[in-house]
């Protein structure tokens, strides 16, 4: 359980605050 939570923390470092909110608030919107 901690495992997925990790990868989603990782993930988001990775991408950065800008990655996250772009990908989820852009792609929904822009995409459909």
């Amino acid at each position: 359980m901690s495992f997925i939570l990790t990868l989603v923390i990782i993930h988001a470092n990775l991408m950065s605050e800008r990655g996250i909110i772009s990908h989820m608030y852009t792609k929904p919107f822009d995409g459909s």
